[in-house]
């Protein structure tokens, strides 16, 4: 960019700039040569266009003006300051544009507080950064994006400022949040402590409370209790309906035939706090009947009790001896004698009649 000056009309021109071959260009882009008319002895000034200030190359290099310079000695401008007060015209001359390479600064953007940067941009002095946008970052899911900070920044980056220094910018993610449905199963009396929400590092589930005589089986994530969860896994970015299983806390009750006892008698279930009624005759044993039941501590029970402790109960058979009838069938004979002659007999019993037959047993009595 050359200035030319007439005396006394002094020109400006517009040529390469003085350090290489390089094409400089006004504010409007225009590079042809520009002339002003000064009279002899006034001041040089700048009129009726606007100063050059900064040009892109070809190679996308960008140069800033310094000042004028006077074509005998390019190299160095005139003035350092108040580029526009130029010397005294006194003659015709011809001013150069004299350019300087622009400084070129480093913005680095941070995605995951890693040390190293997931994507660098040079941006020369007094342009603006270009923002790296999500759509073109690694994806995060269950987190949303917030914006490029500082390190230490409260404010999010303003990429409508010019850049004049390094920068480095870090990623602000924040944790979505995803909302938990809870199916409970239960009557009004049950609680659950567990969150309603959850992010993507996932929950631990604690279990609810109902009364006494319900205990809790798990959580779901299926109507059907077929898919149980103790936690929500981390990872999951979306919502979640979970489903509460009990059963009615309930205790065996079993019984048992013992070493004598024949017949077969299924476990029955005794609930909570409710009593249990103890079963009927429900054994046999040659020579005996069933009197009651007696439980392993030792506790004995009548048929039709009532078992009311939480808590599992074993029984077995009580037994009586079945007693019989002995009648003497013998005319004239003196049968009184109850020990000779007892009139009636169980099967612990021991005695022995001579001489006398059995009929109903069929078989003669030693």
């Amino acid at each position: 960019m050359n200035m030319v000056v007439h005396e006394p009309t002094i020109k400006k021109t517009t040529n390469p700039p003085v350090n290489g071959d390089l094409l400089g260009t006004f504010p409007d882009g225009s590079s042809e040569s520009v002339s002003i008319k000064i009279e002899d002895g006034k001041r040089i000034v700048v009129q009726g266009f606007a100063r050059p200030t900064s040009f892109i190359d070809a190679q996308n290099v960008k140069y800033n003006f310094m000042g004028w310079a006077f074509a005998e000695s390019p190299t160095t401008a005139l003035v350092a300051d108040g580029l526009d007060n130029l010397p005294l015209a006194t003659r015709d001359t011809t001013l150069l544009a004299v350019w300087t390479t622009a400084p070129v600064y480093t913005v680095r953007f941070f995605e995951n507080d890693a040390s190293t940067a997931s994507y660098v941009s040079t941006v020369y002095e007094n342009e603006k950064a270009t923002e790296l946008t999500v759509d073109k970052m690694d994806p995060h899911p269950g987190y949303t994006f917030e914006g490029w900070f500082e390190s230490g920044a409260e404010k999010s980056f303003d990429f409508k400022k010019t850049i004049t220094t390094d920068v480095n910018l870090y990623a602000k993610w924040v944790k979505n949040s995803y909302t938990v449905n809870y199916v409970l199963n239960c009557s009004d009396e049950c609680t659950n402590s567990n969150a309603d929400e959850f992010t993507v590092d996932g929950m631990l589930l604690s279990n609810p409370e109902w009364d006494e005589k319900h205990r809790f089986l798990g959580w779901y994530a299926d109507a059907e209790f077929k898919d149980k969860k103790t936690s929500i896994p981390a990872g999951l970015t979306e919502d979640i309906t979970l489903y509460a299983e009990w059963d009615t806390v309930t205790y065996d009750i079993t019984y048992r035939a013992g070493a004598y006892g024949t017949g077969l008698v299924a476990s029955e279930k005794k609930f909570h706090n409710e009593p249990y009624t103890l079963r009927d005759t429900s054994y046999t044993r040659k020579g005996y009947l069933q009197s009651g039941w007696v439980s392993e501590e030792g506790l004995t029970y009548a048929f039709g009790d009532e078992y009311s402790a939480n808590a599992p109960l074993i029984v077995y058979p009580t037994w009586d001896t079945i007693s019989y009838t002995i009648t003497y069938e013998c005319n004239g004979c003196d049968v009184s004698d109850n020990k000779k002659y007892p009139k009636s007999f169980n099967v612990e019993s021991k005695f022995s009649i001579k001489d006398w037959t059995m009929q109903e047993f069929n078989k003669r009595v030693a």
